[in-house]
């Protein structure tokens, strides 16, 4: 992991850190990132259940109250003896409004209803207008209705447009009168069923699944939602299922995974960004920390009893999955959906536990059993798991504005979601003279060595660059080796802020801000060298080609000089000369690629030893120094169903001849001519020797063998076969002469 702080970088050790105090601080900025419309990546065929629906017919509207409420807050009453609202009231905390609000309140005897028998109303359809705006604190209603021992009372919100129910959280109830909470308005009324038939529920299914239903991927958190963004991915989860924006058909779990685009990468939770940021954003828009808590200190006259209700109720009415809250005193809170009942347990899809369809609270004797969890699957991981104690039933759009998440869900689609909240940055890669450049996609890099950073200038910032979904490392100079061709490079970028450890000390906490995938293009320029051509070799990589046919004689090499900075210097990056080795004649070719070392081995269709070495390359052989390795190549002709197995084994280098002028010179690894000039040329391998001239030597000259051994197993048609076995040993035909400067 890299850092950046006020246009400097340092090197940071990739750990998972354990937060003690959280701070719920952001900065804002606009990200440099859009997209055309994001499209789900994953359909699936499993039907949605439709939603439950039906009509509630009332009768004549009546007034009850009318009331202007000022910012400080107050109490809308009704109090008319033998009035069906009479001891009904509003209570509107300080600060629920910015300017006086009027309130006024109605209701209409309800005749009739087609949701059947689960929906017995005891009190009228009560309509309260005052504009519909949300609430910045939540108030309660009290309504006056008769609750007989043996049932269980409810307040249910009636959408006229849609035709559905919601349930209203519960404050508390008793004989004579029920409390809801709500922020905003719409028709509600009190609805009554008998608590034997709520006992008697043995299977309700909404339909919603863990592994279709809910997000991919685990509430790690991130820099806005840095103690876990729960409650944000459990609304949006559920605002999905039931909105369906993008079809009935569709469903949640790994149809954004690496946000929609393939390949997909469902062990690879980083890259589904627009989906952590989705989820943060919405946690950070209904303020959850805020009014979870105060629902929950609310909920002061609920027991287990009444929340086993309202969970079973809600959704035998609805069909839809429900929000649970998780408390445990002074500790903290956790937000799950609920979406099955069944003998006496409550299934829920922990964001913790993505995919999970074996989580579940368990209802004995009256009693909500404790759930253990944590608040992000990060504290899981250390071990700091809470039994949660304290189980709450939320609602749906009574305390949480279902419109806001359709609004950010518009930025979701378009790439810019969490732009508004999450801080601004600038991936760039820095030129030698360390001016930064924008890193854009298809960037082709001229180097095969890159220095990539990332610029914040409101958080400090941390980052980390994958190939192939593995983290990459970065040399001394902060340079990241491309491969040839196109780089597909994810660049992980993390916000810091400070915390603790478990010993209580000060460290920095890296939360995720965003993940980018950006190709970048490296191809190789291999020039051709000459007979006694000098190669700089000083702090870079470099990769030549002797042409074909300039081969040397014993005694009288084709030599090539590598001149550099060769004395233990960390930074050297030099790949090494491609050379081509003869053997019997100018057409038994063998090419070694010296890269970390990594010599190559070609070889033809041919049975004949000399073309076999020569095309076998094609074939995609790759051999290292002093580690033996094969490659077989089965070919049948076609003409006569000849069969021809043919195996190269790399042997090793054969033993080289050094000649020298000046004197007082030694190897610094103590190893022999061969191995020490091989094994050092990459000095980017900490498993690899510097190599290092030391003394006063002007030239060495290194002669280089090759040894392999080459098995050619034939079966002809009639079953016949035929086998030879036999090592090769180049000769000395090639020089590579050092000359330290």
């Amino acid at each position: 992991m890299r850092m950046f702080i006020k246009n400097k970088w340092f090197s940071i050790p990739m750990i998972t850190m354990i937060i003690f105090m959280v701070v719920s601080a952001g900065c804002g900025g606009t990200n440099k990132i859009t997209t055309s419309s994001i499209k789900p990546a994953v359909v699936s065929n499993k039907p949605h259940p439709p939603a439950k629906t039906g009509d509630m017919k009332t009768g004549t509207k009546i007034k009850a109250a009318t009331q202007a409420i000022n910012p400080s807050g107050g109490t809308i009453t009704v109090s008319k003896q033998g009035d069906p609202l009479d001891g009904f009231a509003i209570d509107v905390p300080s600060s629920s409004y910015s300017g006086s609000t009027t309130f006024n309140v109605s209701y209409a005897p309800i005749t009739s209803q087609t949701f059947g028998s689960i929906i017995t109303p005891i009190s009228p359809m009560i309509y309260v207008d005052n504009g519909g705006a949300y609430a910045n604190e939540i108030m309660e209603v009290q309504v006056p209705v008769a609750i007989p021992a043996d049932s269980f009372a409810m307040g249910i919100m009636y959408d006229d447009k849609t035709k559905t129910l919601e349930g209203m959280p519960l404050i508390a109830e008793d004989a004579n009168s029920i409390t809801v909470a709500t922020r905003h308005f719409s028709n509600f009324f009190i609805t009554l069923i008998r608590k034997s038939l709520l006992d008697s529920a043995t299977n309700i299914n909404t339909g919603f699944s863990p592994g279709l239903d809910d997000w991919e991927f685990t509430n790690y958190g991130t820099y806005i939602a840095r103690a876990g963004q729960c409650a944000g991915q459990s609304e949006s989860a559920m605002w999905y299922y039931v909105a369906q924006p993008d079809g009935p058909d569709v469903r949640l779990f790994g149809a954004y995974d690496n946000n929609g685009n393939t390949p997909a990468t469902p062990d690879f939770w980083k890259d589904d960004s627009l989906g952590y940021r989705f989820a943060s954003t919405i946690q950070d828009d209904i303020d959850w920390d805020g009014f979870a808590f105060q629902l929950w200190k609310d909920q002061r006259g609920v027991n287990d009893e009444l929340t086993w209700d309202l969970f079973v109720y809600s959704m035998e009415f609805t069909g839809e999955p429900q929000m649970v809250g998780l408390t445990k005193e002074g500790v903290g809170g956790h937000a799950m959906i609920c979406y099955r009942i069944n003998n006496g347990t409550l299934y829920v899809a922990d964001p913790n536990y993505p995919g999970n369809s074996d989580r579940k609270i368990e209802y004995i004797d009256g009693k909500l059993q404790p759930y253990d969890s944590a608040l992000n699957a990060e504290d899981i991981i250390d071990g700091s798991n809470i039994s949660f104690d304290k189980i709450g039933y939320t609602g749906k759009t009574t305390i949480i504005d279902w419109d806001k998440i359709s609004e950010r869900w518009e930025e979701f689609k378009n790439g810019t979601i969490g732009n508004d909240r999450f801080p601004d940055y600038q991936i760039v890669w820095t030129d030698a003279n360390n001016e930064n450049h924008e890193l854009t996609d298809g960037y082709v890099s001229p180097n095969e060595l890159i220095n990539i950073n990332v610029i914040c200038e409101t958080a400090p910032v941390s980052w980390a660059i994958y190939r192939d979904g593995v983290a990459l490392n970065w040399d001394a100079k902060g340079n990241y080796v491309l491969n040839e061709g196109d780089n597909r490079l994810g660049i992980e970028i993390n916000g810091q802020f400070d915390g603790t450890d478990a010993d209580g000390n000060p460290i920095k906490i890296d939360k995720i801000i965003d993940f980018q995938y950006i190709n970048v293009n490296y191809t190789a320029e291999t020039p051709t060298t000459t007979n006694g051509q000098t190669i700089n070799v000083n702090g870079s990589k470099t990769n030549s080609n002797m042409p074909e046919g300039a081969f040397g004689t014993p005694g009288n090499p084709y030599v090539v000089t590598l001149s550099g900075k060769l004395k233990g210097d960390p930074s050297l990056q030099y790949k090494g000369v491609e050379y081509y080795n003869r053997f019997s004649t100018a057409s038994d070719v063998m090419a070694f690629e010296w890269s970390i070392p990594k010599p190559s081995v070609t070889s033809s269709t041919s049975t004949t030893a000399a073309s076999l070495i020569r095309n076998l390359g094609a074939d995609g052989l790759t051999i290292k120094f002093n580690d033996p390795k094969e490659k077989s190549v089965v070919r049948t002709d076609a003409s006569n169903g000849v069969s021809t197995t043919t195996t190269i084994t790399w042997l090793g280098w054969g033993d080289g001849a050094v000649s020298t002028t000046g004197s007082n010179y030694q190897w610094s690894n103590g190893g022999s001519i061969t191995r020490a000039l091989i094994a050092s040329l990459d000095t980017s391998s900490s498993a690899d020797p510097d190599f290092s001239i030391m003394g006063t030597v002007s030239s060495t000259i290194i002669h280089l063998t090759a040894k392999f051994r080459v098995q050619v197993h034939t079966v002809d048609q009639n079953g016949n076969v035929s086998d030879s076995d036999n090592n090769y040993t180049g000769p000395e035909t090639v020089a590579i002469r050092l000359v330290p400067r």
